[in-house]
């Protein structure tokens, strides 16, 4: 009698747990991504980043410096854009997350730092792949804009074909 009432307890313990894994499945996964006041660093990068994702090159354009624009016209980013789209972009845009962590710097120039995580593989075969990027900012005028070439987080502009 003991071993099949160990048994039961053990099959409660299983289903306790598995109960609350799912429900701390769903509560983090339900969460909204974090939004931030569009005039601050870390708003800048972010509306940057929606605008590289629904592929508007022209939106991702005008958040770039004008150091940056005087040395890439927007042409040349077009086109850079068109040739990382045949290797760096990813298919899914969920399969890609980008966490803010922290803004260092004074009033006229800041570095954004950020966590990215990319999604490796398929099915039981998926890793999680984490690294940190840095983005350069300065204040022109009232405004934050990205102080380097980039392509989405990667630095540009890449030389033409080879």
């Amino acid at each position: 009698m003991t071993s099949s009432r160990s048994i039961v307890l053990i099959g409660a313990g299983i289903l306790a747990l598995l109960v609350l894994v799912v429900a701390v499945v769903l509560v983090a996964g339900s969460r909204e991504p974090q939004r931030y006041p569009p005039g601050s660093p870390q708003g800048v990068v972010q509306r940057y980043l929606a605008a590289w994702d629904s592929r508007d090159t022209s939106a991702a354009y005008a958040f770039f410096s004008t150091r940056v624009k005087a040395a890439w016209s927007e042409a040349d980013y077009r086109a850079a854009t068109d040739e990382y789209d045949t290797y760096g972009r990813l298919p899914d845009g969920s399969a890609r997350r980008v966490f803010i962590d922290e803004v260092t710097g004074g009033s006229s120039r800041v570095t954004v730092r950020l966590t990215v995580e990319e999604l490796i593989g398929e099915g039981l075969n998926t890793s999680v792949y984490r690294s940190t990027r840095t983005i350069a900012l300065v204040r022109q005028g009232a405004d934050w804009r990205i102080d380097e070439p980039l392509l989405w987080l990667d630095p540009g502009p890449y030389p033409g074909p080879m």
